[in-house]
Parts: structure tokens; C-alpha cells; sequence
């Protein structure tokens, strides 16, 4: 039941950041794809930060291990995110005139991803404390 509520809400945010960012992209099937990617990095670096980083670093007091560990994932989420995206929008569309650069590119997809995977464990910590009070 966990697995299909979290899917639920992955599934809401795509729909959402699709609607949001229709307008950036050329077709709304190259933004429904690179929203996807976005999306699937960023529940990546949510479960890997809850089930690996937090237990292993955080919980143990070592926030500073913690914080390197947790830019070293969403930078490498981030990368691969970049060069799939950018791969696929050449597939779908050729060479896109307004692409911003490369780093550029990696920075924004590393603030989704960021934002998304720590929101996130804030929310369910949050929801945990509110089930644990009731």
C-alpha cells in the first residue's frame, strides 16, 4: 500500500510540473519525457537519501558526511538527467536554438532535484509525526 500511495504522489507531481511547464518545451510530449526524467532522478535521490544517506550518516550524527554524499547524488543524478534529456530532446526535436549550457542545464536539474528529494523528506517525516500524534 506504501508503494502504491508514493507512486500516487510521483505520478501527481509529474502531472503537475507538466502543466507548469508546458510552455518551455516544443511539444508536450518532449515535456511529458523530460518531466519524466526529472521526476524519475528525483525519487531516485528521495529513497536513496531516506534508505541509504540518513540511516547510514545523518542518524549517526555525521551531517557534514551527510551533506557531501547528498550534493555527490544529486550531482551525478543530475549529469545523467542532463545528457538523457538533451540526447533525447536531439532524437525528438534536433538541436534545440534556446538550450541553455551544459553547466547550466546541470545546475537547474540539480535544484529539482534537490528540492524534490529533501521536500520530500520533510513531508514524510512531517506526515510520520502527525500519524505518531493521532
Amino acid at each position: 500500500m506504501r508503494a502504491l500511495k508514493h507512486a500516487l504522489v510521483w505520478i501527481a507531481l509529474w502531472a503537475f510540473w507538466v502543466f507548469i511547464s508546458r510552455g518551455h518545451h516544443p511539444t508536450l510530449f518532449i515535456d511529458m519525457v523530460a518531466t519524466a526524467m526529472l521526476m524519475l532522478a528525483s525519487a531516485a535521490a528521495f529513497y536513496a537519501n531516506i534508505d541509504v544517506l540518513v540511516p547510514r550518516f545523518w542518524a549517526t550524527g555525521r551531517r557534514l558526511a551527510w551533506g557531501a554524499a547528498f550534493v555527490v547524488l544529486v550531482a551525478g543524478l543530475a549529469v545523467v538527467t542532463t545528457l538523457v534529456i538533451a540526447a533525447f530532446y536531439d532524437a525528438a526535436w534536433g538541436p534545440d536554438p534556446d538550450r541553455y549550457s551544459f553547466g547550466m542545464n546541470v545546475a537547474m536539474e540539480s535544484a529539482w532535484i534537490a528540492i524534490h528529494a529533501l521536500g520530500g523528506a520533510v513531508l514524510m517525516r512531517s506526515m510520520g509525526r502527525v500519524a505518531r500524534a493521532s
